[in-house]
Order: structure tokens, then C-alpha cells, then sequence
């Protein structure tokens, strides 16, 4: 589990130098993992380890690039590639 937590909270300060200040306003970070049907419960820890790295470890501490705020966007890939694509 510490692992799971420390590639998480790697990806959260990774994608700060993914993004300009020139962006939104929130820098937002996608997270695609089953949220329903058999496997909801790790999609469901997942989500819940990637929020609280970015609000406790980042938001809370006055975000990152001035300010700026992260936010989680989930999606729920259904356990399926097709429906893991973006249209």
C-alpha cells in the first residue's frame, strides 16, 4: 500500500512540470480506473489516495506554480478499454 501511495503522490508532483502557469485556473488530473462493478473498490481507493495527495500534501498548502490548485477528475473506465478511450 505505501507503494501505491508513493507512485500516486510521484504522479501528483510529476504533473507540475507537465503544465504551464499559463493554464486554467485548476490544473486538473485525470484519473481512469474502474469506479463501478466488481473491481470499485480499488478504482475507489485509488481515487480516494490521489485526492488526498493533492488536496493534504499540495491544495492545502497553497498549491503549486503561484497558487494554483489541483483537481481530480474522475472517470470510470467500466473495467473496459473502449470505454477507457476519450471521444
Amino acid at each position: 500500500m505505501k507503494l501505491k501511495s508513493a507512485i500516486i503522490t510521484s504522479a501528483v508532483f510529476a504533473a507540475v512540470s507537465a503544465f504551464s502557469a499559463q493554464a486554467a485556473d485548476s490544473i486538473k488530473l485525470g484519473f481512469i480506473d474502474p469506479l463501478s462493478g466488481p473491481f470499485a473498490a480499488t478504482g475507489t481507493g485509488g481515487l480516494k489516495q490521489l485526492e488526498y495527495a493533492a488536496d493534504v500534501l499540495v491544495n492545502e498548502k497553497g498549491g503549486v506554480l503561484g497558487g494554483r490548485k489541483f483537481e481530480v477528475v474522475p472517470y470510470d473506465n467500466k473495467i473496459s478499454p473502449k470505454k477507457a478511450l476519450f471521444s
